[in-house]
């Protein structure tokens, strides 16, 4: 029933277009494109809901589902596996019944976890799924007999350190998406040096902020093992991962951490929400279809691709779009160069105009650049991953460490081997996490070099009272408009499909905790609210765009990578200095984590005091503007 809904649906929408000269004459332009929308919505919120693959669960305990393809047997096949399947229940049946009789309680998924641990397991989810933390291996090894095997095992299972270069790629990538589109709209009206220093001054407080976060991370393990160690607890794995989410529970408390939580899915629906509108405003524009229209189709074909394709196709297909928005931009500075502009940015329309109180909030203005400029240059959510990664180092050095302790204990050697060893541990930690600093120092410099060559190219094409930048250059001749909607296309296609899958693992997990349990309805309606939540948000219209990047930057971006870095690491360096001398002095030497960020604690006073500044103009300026609305209304 469904696939002949949906093939009539297909078709009525194809012969409408086909025939649209004749469906306006005969029931006119509004009403055809109004039945050509409500036919392609219903045809894909049913496509959506009902043509994905059902998934397969275990309803009683929360256990990975497992996408299945629908396998129709013969009614003698079903005889002959009824046995088998009345078995496997019988024995599942049994071990439930096992399992109330141990616990006498009642299993319901995620209803005895608190909400910010659940949280917090969500948001490393979503980030694995961004593809902004790797996930980890079981180390499983064989049993063997031997201890030369086993070894040999665990040397061959030892994890590699990442390399300053992947590291600063993954930086770099991560800074890169679909809100570099929204630089012209800004760079265009105030001139290319003050462009020039709002970017500086943000990519500064962005980097030194991520300086901040890796070393609370690394604070972060200090105060894990110094409690550990309390706690008469061994194998404490410094190398694991450190959400933001993470530093802000250890800096102050597991509500502060849910109040973090809550801003990162607002960042992500809000950044969704904008790709969305930049998307549908150049489709419209491109094919000349309403723009309801744009919010809706396009997205929908996306969301669809997301959760129905294999994950290989996905990241085959991001690493395309990835390639298209490079290519593109490439393509643009060489067709900028042979269109003869490059003279006339030296010769003086580059620098023919500066605004330099576009700098500062201004009342009655359509958007701040600072917060704009925050949000496009943002590398923080790269951060878990790198050092993550960059920490492996240290869990290599402690799996040596732990074979000398063996060899150790085994000849019976005396003397200063395991203050060796702690030198060892103690040095490897510190060179990892000056590492780390390295790589986000080169994976940030990419972006800033990207977005000053794309605010000059703006600047000098762009005039001013262009209202929209991004449309006028897409007008222009094909050395022009050709890269810039490779470029386009490259930065909203790569944006929304890892958004989209990062936002599915939370509807799903959010819906299977309120239903307690996960179903194929479950997943369905997980699907459609991911895409169909910020497609309405978007049909709200173009102007949304510059309010929402504004928004991002202001508060979701601000508050998680640029405030709560450097005020946790701020407190966790008293925390961690406090805990270590309460405990006896050999607790002292447990704290490893040097100074990453230059300059000290004033250095981090004043990343919070310029954070918390641009939290509280960016409100200041939203009130009065929203009481200057009130008062002309």
């Amino acid at each position: 029933f469904f696939f002949r809904f949906d093939s009539i649906g297909t078709t009525s929408c194809v012969c409408l277009f086909l025939l649209e000269p004749m469906a306006m004459a005969s029931i006119g332009d509004r009403r055809a494109y109004q039945i050509i929308l409500l036919l392609l919505l219903i045809n894909n919120l049913v496509a959506t809901y009902a043509l994905l693959p059902p998934i397969r669960c275990d309803h009683r305990f929360r256990t990975t589902c497992q996408k299945t393809s629908v396998v129709r047997r013969p009614t003698s096949e079903l005889s002959s596996h009824k046995s088998k399947a009345s078995l496997n229940k019988d024995i599942i049946d049994n071990q439930l019944r096992r399992h109330h009789r141990s616990s006498h309680k009642k299993v319901s998924p995620l209803r005895n976890i608190p909400l910010e641990d659940a949280l917090e397991i969500e948001l490393n989810e979503m980030e694995e799924e961004l593809h902004l933390k790797t996930p980890k291996k079981d180390n499983i090894i064989a049993p063997s007999s031997k201890e030369q095997t086993q070894k040999q095992q665990d040397q061959q299972q030892r994890p590699k350190q990442i390399k300053i270069t992947d590291a600063a790629s993954i930086i770099a990538g991560t800074a890169i998406g679909g809100g570099f589109l929204a630089l012209p709209s800004v760079t265009s009206p105030i001139g290319y040096i003050p462009s020039v220093l709002g970017i500086t001054m943000s990519w500064g407080f962005l980097l030194l902020c991520s300086f901040a976060f890796i070393e609370a991370a690394g604070l972060v393990a200090d105060l894990k093992k110094l409690r550990a160690n309390d706690a008469n607890e061994k194998g404490i794995d410094e190398a694991a991962t450190t959400s933001i989410a993470t530093v802000v529970k250890y800096a102050f408390g597991p509500k502060y951490a849910l109040v973090g939580s809550f801003l990162f899915i607002a960042e992500m629906l809000a950044v969704m929400t904008i790709q969305i509108v930049k998307g549908a405003e150049l489709f419209s524009d491109c094919f000349r279809v309403p723009y309801l229209l744009g919010c809706l189709l396009p997205t929908t074909l996306a969301g669809l691709f997301s959760f129905q394709s294999k994950p290989e196709v996905v990241e085959r297909a991001n690493t395309v779009l990835t390639f298209m928005m490079v290519g593109g931009f490439i393509a643009l500075i060489i067709g900028t160069i042979l269109s003869g502009n490059v003279g006339k940015m030296v010769g003086g329309t580059l620098f023919s105009r500066a605004d330099y109180s576009k700098l500062l909030p201004t009342i009655g203005s359509d958007a701040w650049a600072l917060p704009v400029f925050v949000k496009i240059i943002c590398f923080g959510q790269a951060m878990p991953l790198v050092v993550e990664r960059m920490m492996q180092g240290v869990r290599s050095q402690s799996m040596k460490s732990d074979d000398l302790e063996g060899h150790k204990v085994t000849n019976k050697i005396n003397g200063d081997a395991t203050e060796d060893i702690e030198t060892a541990v103690d040095a490897a930690k510190k060179s990892s996490l000056f590492r780390a600093r390295t790589a986000a120092t080169l994976g940030a410099t990419v972006p800033i070099i990207l977005s000053l060559a794309w605010a000059a190219i703006s600047t000098a094409l762009v005039s001013p009272t262009v209202s929209n930048p991004l449309k006028f250059l897409l007008s222009m001749g094909p050395s022009i408009s050709i890269p810039v909607g490779l470029l386009a296309t490259g930065a909203i296609g790569t944006t929304l499909l890892g958004c989209f899958l990062a936002m599915r693992h939370f509807m799903i997990d959010m819906i299977c905790s309120i239903c307690g349990h996960c179903s194929v309805n479950g997943m369905n309606i997980a699907n459609a609210l991911t895409v169909a939540i910020p497609s309405i948000l978007a049909c709200a219209g173009p102007a949304l765009y510059l309010p929402l990047m504004v928004f991002c930057g202001a508060y979701p971006t601000t508050i998680l990578h640029g405030l709560s870095p450097a005020l946790a690491a701020l407190v966790l360096r008293r925390r961690v200095r406090q805990e270590a001398q309460i405990k006896d002095d050999g607790a002292v030497g447990m704290v490893r984590t040097p100074r990453i960020v230059p300059g000290g604690d004033v250095t981090m006073i004043t990343l919070v005091s310029a954070a918390l500044g641009l939290i509280g103009a960016s409100s200041y300026f939203a009130l009065r503007n929203l009481a200057s609305v009130v008062v002309g209304a």
